[in-house]
């Protein structure tokens, strides 16, 4: 039995009129009438004696409408929770991340994006290389990534994160404002493996001096730019989320290159997830600023 059907025979029960009960369900009497002769054809007895005067319970209908009374507001509060979960005001919408996005952005994102949904918790999930794995697990809601891990249903580009050469200031390249890939090769290099965008270099691989540093965040390839052990390519927001030291010169690339963040949402985002995609998508130009 429906939740319609539940809240016709409450109404009928309550009201004692057909003609009544049509006017608060906003339908018309014979669909009243056709609702309650299904119900009673289901059940097998009859639940309200008709006359001229309205409609009463039978003895068979009075013992059954506690039951009809529990589902009716069991029904009703599953429909209420099932819509704040929708809206995220119970599940927190599990977002994967990087450690330096959700140092940089996430703190003026969630903020801002609370502003419009006060009620949405949020659950930051910081890693690399296992966020994807995360999404098409169910684990997370939304994966905020650079688009070589994109994964999922759905993928949305944000925005462009530029990538910086970090020279030791014992370089000399401190009055340059750029340096072009040809020209790194010449110097000793450190390259995180977990940076996908270093495949777009593969010249440095093959430079006679690479320190490989596997770590989900720069600090260890600052550290070791500073130590004159050689030049890293870091991006913008990872350079955003450490303190930089003072012996270190920031070159752009020449041709500048970039790696593009976005979102991976699954098959089936939940619709809190969806309004958070599209509030990312909208304030795109801004990002950086929150």
């Amino acid at each position: 039995m429906d939740h319609r059907k539940l809240q016709t025979l409450l109404t009928v029960a309550a009201s004692g009129s057909l003609n009544a009960s049509a006017e608060q369900l906003n339908c018309t009497q014979s669909a009243v009438t056709q609702i309650m002769n299904t119900i009673e054809n289901e059940l097998g007895f009859p639940v309200f004696s008709r006359s001229n005067r309205g409609v009463t319970l039978t003895a068979e209908g009075s013992a059954i409408m506690p039951y009809v009374t529990a589902a009716e507001q069991a029904l009703t509060e599953l429909a209420q929770e099932a819509g704040k979960i929708a809206a995220g005001k119970r599940t927190p919408l599990r977002v994967g991340t990087y450690s330096s996005i959700s140092t940089t952005l996430m703190p003026g994102i969630i903020s801002a994006f609370r502003k419009l949904y006060p009620d949405v918790v949020f659950e930051i999930i910081v890693g690399a290389d296992e966020l994807p794995k995360s999404l098409e697990a169910g684990k997370l809601h939304v994966l905020l990534v650079e688009s070589e891990r994109k994964t999922g249903k759905h993928w949305y580009p944000v925005l462009e994160d530029q990538i910086y050469a970090v020279a030791p200031a014992s370089y000399g390249l401190g009055s340059r404002q750029s340096i072009s890939i040809e020209e790194l090769t010449e110097y000793p290099i450190i390259l995180n493996p977990l940076d996908l965008f270093t495949a777009g270099v593969r010249p440095l691989n093959e430079a006679p001096d690479v320190t490989k540093v596997m770590a989900a965040d720069s600090l260890p390839q600052l550290r070791m730019a500073a130590r004159d052990l050689g030049i890293a390519l870091i991006p913008e927001l990872s350079l955003r989320a450490e303190t930089i030291p003072e012996n270190i010169d920031l070159l752009e690339l020449d041709p500048p290159m970039t790696r593009t963040l976005g979102l991976c949402l699954p098959e089936k985002p939940l619709p809190v997830a969806k309004k958070f995609a599209a509030f990312l998508r909208e304030n795109a130009g801004t990002l950086l600023q929150l």
